[in-house]
């Protein structure tokens, strides 16, 4: 790609000046261009995607301590699935010491048949059990799928999957042994969208919302944390409409955790807020 966009920088100047080259004088530079990136990509070694998705960036793995654990974990994980759309770099990782598949997005472990399942549920059912009759019912980040699964052992008429990456739900057919082949339940209906729009533009309501994005401090997530996207489902719920947030607790201060439920309570005043495996929080 380098190669090519200086080929086409050349072109560009070139015709900007005073000599205008015609098509023959070109032909050299395009054909250079194709030979280099060949020999390029011929040469090139093999994507390390154990490497690409180590998660180094991440507090809990990159401490020293953990550093020479960690190398000897990685050397014993498959890598499955990997797929990469316009959204995230999506992997699918099985662990041969703890045989337990792992879904990470750009990197980061987001749904595991391991130590994630208590919440993946969870976070379906109390919020499907707190309300009186939910028929209609909206999962922002399918994940796994665990948790649309879950939804689904409820009396719902309609199941909506927002998901903002078609890797991810390439991902969750692995993991369906787990989630019941949940995407073909008849009342699911599935869409390939950032769950803020898709929640602002929907024009539908439900009766229970259950928001299960990354965490926070991932790239892009953000947006699901703010009051606006709170008010947002709020308008879209229906009366006596319960919503379901999902935060960690962990590899965040406690400042910018106070400050997230803060905000949550600033549109939900009612709130009661149940702690997962000491980590999760909903």
């Amino acid at each position: 790609c380098a190669l090519l966009t200086l080929c086409a920088g050349w072109c560009a100047l070139a015709r900007v000046g005073t000599h205008r080259p015609g098509r023959s004088s070109l032909i050299p530079w395009g054909l250079a261009s194709a030979v280099m990136v060949g020999l390029y990509g011929a040469a090139a070694p093999a994507t390390d995607v154990k490497g690409l998705t180590s998660q180094l960036f991440r507090p809990l793995v990159s401490t020293a301590k953990n550093l020479t654990t960690f190398a000897g974990i990685e050397r014993e994980t498959d890598v499955l699935l990997q797929v990469e759309d316009g959204a995230a770099f999506v992997t699918v990782e099985k662990s041969k010491l703890i045989d337990v598949l792992s879904l990470k997005v750009n990197g980061k472990v987001d749904a595991s048949t391991g130590y994630d399942m208590a919440t993946q549920r969870l976070v379906a059912h109390v919020p499907l059990l707190l309300h009186a009759n939910p028929k209609d019912v909206l999962v922002i980040g399918l994940g796994s799928g665990v948790t649309v699964a879950s939804a689904l052992r409820h009396p719902v008429d309609h199941l909506d999957v927002a998901e903002l990456s078609s890797g991810v739900v390439a991902a969750s057919m692995l993991f369906i042994p787990w989630n019941e082949r949940c995407l073909f339940d008849p009342r699911t209906r599935l869409t390939i969208d950032d769950g803020r729009n898709y929640v602002m533009r929907s024009g539908r309501s439900w009766d229970v919302i259950i928001s299960e994005p990354s965490n926070p401090w991932m790239a892009g997530v953000a947006d699901l944390f703010t009051r606006e996207f709170f008010a947002a489902e709020r308008s879209h719920l229906k009366p006596g409409g319960v919503l379901c947030q999902w935060v960690q607790t962990y590899e965040i201060d406690a400042a910018t955790w106070r400050l997230i439920l803060r905000t949550f309570r600033d549109v939900f005043p009612h709130t009661v807020a149940f702690m997962v495996n000491k980590s999760d929080l909903m």
